[in-house]
């Protein structure tokens, strides 16, 4: 009976999904899975940085007091140069050294390393194992959400971005290296999955993120740099198309003209909840309204057509209930806490955030993504 009930809500899922599996033009950032040459995220333009408004129900002046910045160093910049790497580094020498970097995921192994001869370029090679795979989803073993990989690999909120994060480690206590490869091998249980391979050069690290020469003597860069990645995987985020960023055209193209407007806020009713996206004039000199926030509120529980964090693997309880224990045990601690809020990074951009507003059963009632200086700057 379990089954079938969880079987219904894929179906309904299904019919929703689809229409919103494909990412507009205005939603695409450097994928490390589509670009092999790139890392996966860009470094946000300035106006991305800076998109607050006075009318913000998340303001700068009550962040002191309310909000708190988790630990979120991603690996010690005194640690660099245990880093090192030359051409008389051995096999067994290069594995330690790879073994020091931040996990990749509990199920994905170190199996062997590879150097050239000349130290421009180091292949590491993983394992995905199937029983930990299998016991990092938050679904039934058989019965996989459409619109998410049953490898969940490839719907993983952290990989992509620790695989770009330690690529960037070893390319800046390394001068010589100039290219870091992956390949990840899949189980055979996903029949469906290809093994993975990324190609990533130091300069399209360069291109996306800026200059990195001096980060290996300057810890305020390194920290910048390192905290760029160190955050959920935006690519795959988006309600219907639309994400932090997108035009106004785009949303009235997807959504058509809101039931209400309130300022900044359109407004989109239904007999599930309501969805409000809050568009704000960008300081480019087209000065268009894109939209910096993107809330849903659903009226009794969640419904899994509007639950875009499904596309990272977090999916509610079968009744549509979704606990912060749930939240939190999957996506681990947020970056930053309100009393009743919790903030994720996401790689879009330094001030872009996934959101979960609880109650006083600690249970989701809102959800969204925003675009918000909501803490001042440590670096």
């Amino acid at each position: 009976m379990k089954k079938k009930l969880f079987a219904l809500f894929l179906l309904s899922f299904l019919m929703s999904s689809l229409s919103g599996c494909h990412s507009s033009k205005e939603s695409q950032t450097s994928s490390a899975t589509q670009e092999s040459e790139s890392i996966s995220t860009q470094e946000p333009s300035k106006e991305e940085k800076t998109t607050a408004s006075s009318e913000s129900d998340l303001t700068q002046a009550s962040v002191d007091d309310e909000f708190s910045l988790s630990e979120s160093i991603y690996f010690p910049y005194e640690n660099l140069n245990e880093l090192t790497i030359n051409e008389k580094t051995d096999k067994d020498s290069l594995k330690n050294i790879i073994y020091k970097l931040p996990e990749v995921a509990e199920y994905i192994q170190l199996s062997d390393v590879d150097l050239s001869d000349d130290s421009s370029t180091i292949t590491i090679k993983y394992d995905e194992f199937y029983e930990g795979a299998i016991a990092s989803r938050l679904y039934d073993i058989d019965l996989t959400p459409p619109g998410i990989d049953e490898n969940p690999l490839y719907s993983s909120p952290y990989i992509f971005p620790r695989l770009d994060n330690n690529a960037l480690l070893l390319i800046i206590a390394n001068d010589s290296i100039s290219y870091v490869n992956y390949e990840i091998s899949v189980p055979e249980e996903f029949y469906d999955s290809k093994p993975l391979t990324l190609k990533l050069a130091r300069e399209n690290f360069i291109k996306h993120i800026g200059d990195i020469s001096g980060a290996r003597e300057d810890k305020s860069r390194y920290d910048i740099l390192l905290d760029y990645d160190n955050a959920i995987f935006a690519n795959r985020i988006h309600l219907n198309g639309v994400v932090l960023g997108s035009e106004e055209e785009v949303l009235i193209k997807r959504y058509n003209e809101p039931n209400e407007k309130d300022g900044n806020n359109y407004i989109y009713l239904s007999e599930d909840g309501t969805i409000t996206f809050r568009l704000e004039k960008g300081k480019t000199e087209d000065n268009l309204l894109t939209v910096t926030k993107i809330s849903v509120r659903p009226l009794k529980k969640i419904i899994y057509k509007q639950f875009f964090p499904a596309s990272i693997g977090l999916l509610p309880e079968q009744n549509g209930v979704l606990s912060k224990s749930r939240v939190v045990g999957y996506l681990g601690e947020p970056r930053i806490k309100t009393s009743d809020t919790y903030y994720y990074r996401l790689t879009s951009g330094l001030s872009d955030y996934l959101y979960f507003t609880y109650d006083d059963n600690e249970n989701v009632i809102e959800y969204g993504m925003v675009r918000e200086e909501l803490i001042p700057k440590n670096h």
